[in-house]
């Protein structure tokens, strides 16, 4: 496992908006929508590009913040005379997926609980996504449905897929430990699933009445050699045109305010305030246009989210988050806590790498019966792989050109719903007047297609071991090239706070920071690389649970 603080990564910025140059990705399935305010994607977009997820590799950073307003604009301030407004036994900053989960234990433990919401309703990223969940090890949902998905074998995954970028393994095994739990809490708490599977591929968003299915890069080749393959995307049951995170979130918000959790709405924590002895005793934030300090009796908790939105702070943590298209984040995910977190000497993790992913698999079999070739014409990985994987190898290894080349057969088994989703720029009546179009070496893209054509033909693909559903000969004129450049991808960023197994944030000494915890994407836990959509929401719900017990107990 690499160390979790290396160098930290520079690029040229942009401004203070959307980096420019950027192009988005345009449809009436990706799409911006006004909600009380705020610019966001649709729900199923959000899932699709791996919000729910979740959002891969992630190297941490060197332990000090960084010169300039990225580590300062936190501040941080003593509790000397300080003139308390509010005090609870614990004090939430966010009120997300982690935030939510946090209320509810920490209020149902018999603590006093105050959440600071800086927007006008609850919810964040974890809102805006499908609500699906990345939980395994024989959870209640896969036994009902006939999964057999031991403790190990689901370890075996986890650790294959995060520990090789910086994962910590400690962290992933009580990830996997406490996911059948978390998932029983969830319905303990009202949130309703339906006990049916997909076990037969890849999907984006679960059908209507099923809520498991595949969702990460479970069946892999890579990955088969470690762990038997398990569907392990837990979503909630569907009850509109789509599914909503509000069935996972709202559930859990009734429980919070049920337990007397008190929540503050457009209330934004702004730094934390620290006692003499280097404790962390409240919080300083603007409520309603004014300054305010609540105090927390037992402990602050902070779960405002990830930097996604935050150019200042890509610029100097994320270059690949600069590099890819579509945001798949809150308006408010901006860093605010983990600024607050690293005024006061809070160590980072996995602030390096971001959740790039897009979805070949998405607009149906023939799309990802296609050949993804590199800028040369070259094919660089399995077409039918999950989007993370998909994302970060565009990222890695060709940036500023991708194509996926399909012919006329595979166009017409494109899924209507997501056909105006492609950026199929250009076409010709054979592959080598396609690779002239595309700016391609004619022969390079002739000879990929030839051997690409050979594994059809035998049903077995020697370089990338795609699955044989996906594997189809281009052979029928026209040939098409949809554009899967980075610029095409959505992300999400991974890193945040150090926090240990008790969800207490560890300092850049390796101590802990007493009286601060974290959660969700404000903390990093078990990123490395993306184990699968749904992970990002899962680790909110498990170590956002963790926060809050702890706590409630100090």
């Amino acid at each position: 496992m690499i160390p979790e603080d290396p160098p930290r990564i520079y690029s040229r910025r942009q401004g203070n908006g959307t980096p420019q140059g950027r192009r988005s990705i345009d449809s009436r399935r990706i799409r911006m929508t006004q909600e009380k305010g705020l610019s966001t994607f649709s729900r199923r977009t959000f899932l699709g590009l791996g919000a729910s997820a979740a959002l891969l590799a992630g190297a941490g950073l060197a332990g000090c913040a960084p010169k300039g307003k990225t580590g300062t604009a936190s501040g941080n301030g003593s509790d000397e005379n300080t003139s308390w407004a509010k005090e609870a036994d614990v004090v939430i900053c966010g009120l997300g997926g982690a935030g939510v989960a946090a209320a509810v234990e920490a209020a149902e433990a018999g603590a006093s609980v105050i959440v600071l919401e800086m927007a006008g309703e609850g919810g964040g990223a974890t809102k805006m996504s499908g609500g699906l969940a990345y939980f395994g090890g024989g959870t209640r949902l896969q036994k009902a449905c006939g999964i057999e998905d031991s403790l190990d074998n689901y370890k075996a995954y986890m650790k294959a897929v995060s520990n090789p970028s910086g994962g910590n393994e400690q962290l992933v095994d009580l990830y996997c430990e406490e996911s059948a739990s978390t998932f029983d809490w969830l319905e303990a708490h009202g949130v309703p699933f339906d006990d049916a599977a997909d076990t037969q591929g890849h999907v984006v968003t679960a059908p209507k009445g099923i809520s498991l299915t595949y969702s990460g890069n479970e069946r892999g080749w890579e990955y088969v050699a470690v762990a038997t393959p398990a569907p392990r995307g837990h979503s909630p049951r569907q009850d509109g045109e789509e599914h909503s995170a509000a069935t996972l979130f709202d559930p859990l918000l009734t429980a919070a305010e049920k337990a007397g959790a008190e929540i503050i709405y457009n209330a934004e924590a702004t730094s934390l305030i620290v006692d003499g002895s280097g404790r962390v005793v409240g919080v300083r934030a603007t409520i309603d246009n004014e300054e305010s300090a609540i105090r927390g009796l037992k402990g602050v908790i902070l779960t405002t989210g990830a930097f996604t939105m935050n150019d200042e702070m890509l610029a100097d943590f994320c270059h690949e988050g600069l590099a890819a298209g579509a945001r798949t984040a809150h308006p408010n995910d901006t860093g605010s806590g983990i600024k607050m977190g690293m005024a006061i000497g809070a160590g980072l993790r996995s602030m390096g790498r971001a959740s790039i992913q897009h979805f070949v698999y998405m607009y149906g079999h023939g799309a990802a019966s296609g050949m993804l070739v590199d800028k040369r014409g070259v094919r660089f990985i399995d077409e039918g792989s999950y989007g993370g994987w998909i994302g970060k190898a565009i990222y890695e290894r060709t940036p500023e050109a991708a194509w996926l080349i399909m012919d006329s057969n595979m166009i017409a088994d494109v899924d209507p719903a997501f056909k105006d989703m492609l950026d199929i720029s250009s076409q010709a009546d054979s592959i080598e007047d396609l690779a002239r179009v595309i700016d391609i070496e004619p022969a390079t893209l002739a000879a990929t297609a030839a051997r690409y054509n050979g594994f059809a033909q035998s049903q077995n693909d020697d370089d990338f071991h795609k699955a044989t559903e996906y594997l189809k000969p281009l052979s029928a004129p026209p040939f098409y090239a949809a554009n899967f450049e980075v610029s095409k991808c959505g992300f999400h960023t991974l890193g945040g706070l150090k926090i240990n197994e008790k969800s207490q944030v560890v300092g850049n000494d390796g101590k802990v920071l007493p009286g601060l915890y974290s959660a969700g994407r404000n903390a990093c836990a078990i990123f490395g690389n993306y184990p699968g959509s749904g992970s990002s929401i899962g680790e909110c719900l498990v170590f956002g649970r963790i926060a809050g017990k702890n706590a409630a107990a100090e």
